[in-house]
């Protein structure tokens, strides 16, 4: 392979690394902790400082070399992603890519100075650096605990109201009525017990509160019958009458639960066989072809000639079949509808070839709303939908 050929090589897989790259920081900032996509951006640029150092390329080959100490540092975890460091890492992709412009243009990396990107790439690698992000970080790590510990502290406060409030279930409520109409409770103990209820807002229902209240009445609401039979407003033998409810339904709910727990493994009948245990079977996967082995790049121009070229034979094959409509020959006839079948697959296939997903122009934008989000200070969020 001759040097031009080389060279052209290196262009078309460095830009289209740079645009994957430039997508990957954007998806990366949004979800910093996805290790498998900064390993990605670390193999591009890996790539392209290998490539770049093997052509002789000096500048593209010292930034590249510089953005992968950076991103090492963010692998090991030795330093956490941040806007100023997103900000750089795109910078210097910015930069990678006017110089690869150039290499395009003129054949040589043009007058550009990298000292500058490369000194505030190495910055974020300097213990200077790492001790106040780390100050920064163990700050905010501060607030976020004392954050946590009032709400921690609101959340027991609010449950410790919830046990000190009598808490009496509908059933519950149901009985006393009845045990009221039978003159056996005093009416104003249930307009004492809504009071009690009044004091708790919103109250949940949780399952252990179900699982509890096993004949339709919690064991708060006992407790407040037992206060009121104290206080003679309730008749002694309510209480009795309500447990004799309780102990009715529990020897159901454990009859239902026993027959839950002994519920039978599944088994497989075969026909004139006893029946056997299902036993998993271990389903071996096909092997699939490589990713890299599906592909192949083909410069646009051959596509372009090719469709001409299609075109042409479409163009043909119209003449061919209204000339066969024309024509009473049965077998001439059958071969043109034949043509006609295959050109227009041919045809269909080929122009096929020529489309791309729009959505590879449309992530571009994710780039540009970023960078406007950061210049004007508000925050600007971007949905694609449609992309294929």
């Amino acid at each position: 392979m001759d040097s031009n050929a080389l060279k052209n090589e290196f262009l078309v897989e460095s830009f289209e690394n740079l645009s994957s790259i430039n997508e990957d920081i954007t998806q990366l900032e949004k979800n910093p902790s996805d290790m498998e996509l900064l390993n990605k951006i670390y193999r591009t640029v890996h790539t392209m400082k290998g490539s770049a150092g093997f052509l002789g390329y000096k500048k593209l080959q010292e930034v590249t070399h510089s953005a992968e100490n950076l991103l090492d540092e963010l692998r090991e975890e030795n330093l956490k992603l941040s806007a100023d460091i997103t900000d750089t890492l795109l910078q210097s992709f910015d930069l990678c890519s006017g110089i690869l412009k150039s290499i395009e243009a003129s054949d040589n990396e043009g007058e550009v100075d990298t000292s500058k990107i490369k000194d505030t790439l190495d910055h974020f690698l300097t213990d200077e650096y790492k001790n106040n992000a780390n100050k920064a970080a163990d700050s905010k790590s501060d607030d976020d605990e004392e954050l946590s510990g009032l709400i921690a502290s609101h959340t027991e406060a609010k449950e410790e109201v919830k046990e000190k409030t009598s808490n009496i279930s509908s059933a519950a409520m149901d009985s006393l009525k009845e045990l009221i109409g039978e003159g056996k409770v005093d009416a104003s103990a249930i307009a004492e017990i809504e009071a009690d209820e009044a004091v708790v807002e919103n109250p949940a229902v949780e399952e252990k509160a179900e699982s509890e209240d096993i004949g339709g009445i919690s064991s708060a609401a006992m407790d407040s019958l037992k206060e009121l039979i104290g206080e003679g407003k309730v008749d002694a033998s309510a209480i009795a009458e309500i447990e004799g409810q309780t102990e009715t339904l529990a020897p159901k709910t454990e009859t239902a639960q026993t027959k839950v727990e002994e519920a039978p493994a599944p088994i497989v009948v075969t026909k004139d066989e006893e029946p056997v245990q299902a036993t998993p079977v271990a389903v071996r996967s096909e092997s699939k072809n490589s990713i890299a082995d599906s592909f192949v790049r083909v410069n646009v121009s051959v596509l372009d000639k090719i469709m001409n070229i299609v075109g042409e034979l479409v163009l043909n094959r119209n003449q061919i079949v209204q000339f066969a409509n024309n024509e009473n020959n049965h077998e001439f006839t059958k071969l043109s509808q034949h043509l006609n079948t295959i050109t227009s697959e041919l045809q269909s296939e080929v122009m096929s070839t020529r489309m791309q997903p729009i959505g590879s122009i449309l992530t571009k934008f994710e780039r540009l709303v970023r960078d406007f989000s950061r210049s004007s200070g508000k925050k600007i969020g971007l949905r694609l939908s449609g992309q294929e």
